[in-house]
């Protein structure tokens, strides 16, 4: 990683943290949204083949 010294000495350093706070935010918020949402779906599948299960064993007997 290499950036020009002098390209970056036009911005002050309260921007630039400010900047990069709210990139590892909106990356941070987007990952645990996702996971969330993976484990939701996951659960509502495993919730609808154990109700499946549990309808076609019992219709068979």
């Amino acid at each position: 990683m290499q950036k020009d010294y002098a390209a970056t000495c036009g911005y002050h350093s309260g921007e630039l943290m400010n900047r990069l706070t709210e990139d590892i935010t909106m990356v941070s918020e987007g990952i645990t949204g996702i996971v969330t949402k993976v484990c939701g779906v996951i659960d509502k599948a495993a919730v609808c083949c154990g109700v499946l299960n549990a309808c076609f064993s019992s219709a068979g007997t």
